[in-house]
């Protein structure tokens, strides 16, 4: 990636760590997954990489001292108890540490549990023995424990894990597992195959795979099926149960309507209540494992759109977009026939005339369309002017914007009007349509520069999004519309950031000059201390593309003191999306 431009360093490591590391996990092949995220995170955030690594290099004397010790003592109490054992001490790699500093907003010093141990005993039974006594030993961190063993993950991990207060109160990670365990855990999948011997060779549970190639073939956007793939790779699965006892695998934080879906589409669509362990829930309500879950139908009900918002799984938010999808084009095709009929009336022609003398069928093909159906569905979500097809039937040489220019209202002019003075405000051109409203979503709100995509919001005009924005993949591609920023309209952006840092004298001042020095105009400030003497500062800047804020933020991240930079995005509302 060396060679790259930075623009393509970027979206490889960012490919990288959403796509090829959660697969490597999937697949149960630690190590590289570690390696992909470590390789990643250089590229991604490489002064922040830097930092970690010079701090790591200062101690590494103290912290081998400390491993060696460890190592020792855990053998030393395991022989005292009869047991055999192999022991390994390892640091934890770069990017789990930055994980850790940003979900819990701690710098490098603050973080206790840098360092795991990797106990290998000769049998599962050995595996609870050795778990009593490192417990015994030294006092284990509630909360922490875990069994995959009696539970193992989907790419068939097994292990022991537990966090205790070891030697000088230091806390440290163990791992207990068998030697099997441990080869499938070091090479994935494929080693459990080594170890199984006659029967069925097929013993692992890889439905994940087969529900990725489903996935495939049923979604034939790739931006869509990418989103869904990155969806299924992260492992953390909850285990339920039919009312007939039957084990239902979904994703973490799954409902009653995810479990639906996954019984049959059809149960998905009819769900109209549910019940957990005998008791009624809402369709909302996050299942856990050994949940016994019901489904109450009716044969009346439909999705809703509200469902995509608590779904987990990729088939049900696959299914319930389908369907709404379909009633979606059957309501843009009456909107479109409607529309081109009142527009055909303006000029005295009736729709169903030159539908029935086959005029219509022949103009829907000259725009590039199979049928009307297809035509009014276009007119319907705003991608096509009616006037295009008015043009179609009427005599050649008429002047057709004229005729129903004439014809429009006083309304409909002024709406024309603010259509193009909302192109001039946001800088944004949007292909094949001028008098349309346009305006920028508040889930992602994308600055000139970023690569962007317009979407057709029914009686709001064309929402722009950022290209990589969440929200766009769950949108119907129908209605997307090519959009390009103008570059002969320098629209200045205003944008929140958050600067997380140590509460010290004179950052504030080192930080609004890093802001300024690369151009930013700062509208306002906040800072606020909090506990653990940190402190929150909030900018409002003016900037003119994304290039300047990202410079902006690596200035920032190069002041000493400086934990993390964060932008601050609005929520996004459900008009962005779905009218």
């Amino acid at each position: 990636l060396n060679f790259l431009p930075e623009a393509k360093q970027r979206r490889k490591a960012i490919e990288t760590k959403e796509i090829y590391a959660p697969i490597a996990n999937r697949l149960g092949i630690h190590w590289l997954k570690s390696e992909l995220e470590d390789l990643s995170f250089l590229y991604l955030r490489p002064v922040l990489y830097q930092q970690i690594q010079e701090k790591f290099e200062l101690s590494h004397e103290k912290r081998d001292a400390f491993i060696n010790r460890t190592t020792e003592d855990i053998v030393k109490l395991l022989e005292e108890s009869g047991v055999s054992a192999s022991v390994k001490g390892r640091v934890k790699h770069f990017y789990s540490i930055w994980q850790k500093m940003e979900k819990n907003n701690l710098t490098f010093e603050e973080i206790h549990d840098l360092l795991g141990f990797r106990i290998v005993v000769p049998t599962v039974r050995a595996c609870y023995e050795t778990l009593g006594i490192m417990h015994a030993a030294w006092k284990p961190v509630p909360g922490r424990f875990k069994d995959y063993i009696a539970m193992p993950k989907p790419n068939m991990y097994q292990s022991l894990h537990t966090t205790v207060i070891g030697p000088d109160g230091q806390r440290i990670e163990i791992q207990i597992r068998t030697p099997e365990m441990n080869k499938v855990a070091e090479e994935g999948i494929a080693a459990h195959w080594r170890y199984k011997e006659g029967g069925n060779q097929r013993g692992f549970d890889l439905k994940w795979v087969s529900e990725l190639v489903e996935t495939q073939q049923f979604l034939k956007n790739p931006d869509e099926f990418i989103q869904s793939v990155k969806g299924e790779l992260f492992p953390e699965d909850v285990f339920v149960f039919t009312p007939r006892g039957d084990l239902i695998r979904l994703p973490y934080q799954a409902t009653p309507v995810d479990f639906a879906y996954a019984v049959h589409t059809d149960v998905g669509h009819r769900t109209s209540g549910s019940k957990v362990n005998g008791t009624i829930v809402p369709l909302h309500y996050e299942l856990e494992n050994g949940d016994t879950v019901e489904i109450i139908t009716d044969k009346n009900h439909v999705p809703s759109k509200d469902w995509l918002n608590s779904v987990r799984s990729t088939k049900a938010k696959q299914r319930i977009r389908a369907f709404l999808k379909s009633e979606e084009q059957a309501k843009s095709r009456t909107i479109g026939e409607e529309i081109l009929a009142k527009d055909l009336r303006k000029v005295k022609l009736s729709l169903k005339k030159i539908e029935k003398s086959g005029e219509l069928l022949k103009a829907a093909k000259e725009l590039g369309f199979k049928n009307e159906q297809d035509l009014y569905a276009e007119i319907g979500y705003g991608k096509i002017a009616a006037a295009k097809v008015v043009s179609k039937v009427l005599p050649e040489g008429t002047d057709v914007e004229e005729k129903l220019k004439r014809k429009s209202s006083p309304l409909q002019r002024i709406f024309q009007r603010a259509a193009r003075a909302s192109r001039q405000k946001v800088g944004v051109k949007v292909s094949g349509l001028d008098d349309i409203l346009v305006r920028f979503a508040k889930c992602c709100e994308p600055l000139p520069g970023d690569r962007i995509v317009g979407f057709i919001t029914r009686g709001r005009g064309v929402t722009v999004h950022h290209a990589d924005c969440a929200q766009v993949h769950g949108m119907d591609p129908q209605r997307f519309v090519y959009v390009d920023w103008d570059v002969d309209i320098r629209a200045s952006r205003r944008v929140k950031i958050t600067v997380h840092s140590q509460d010290q004298r004179g950052l504030l001042a080192s930080v609004s000059k890093a802001i300024t020095d690369q151009g930013g105009d700062i509208k306002s400030a906040q800072i606020k201390t909090t506990e653990y003497e940190k402190a929150l500062i909030t900018f409002e800047i003016e900037l003119e593309d994304s290039l300047q804020l990202r410079n902006i933020t690596r200035a920032i991240e190069m002041v000493a003191g400086v934990i993390k930079v964060e932008r601050i995005r609005q929520m996004s509302s459900s008009f962005d999306i779905d009218d």
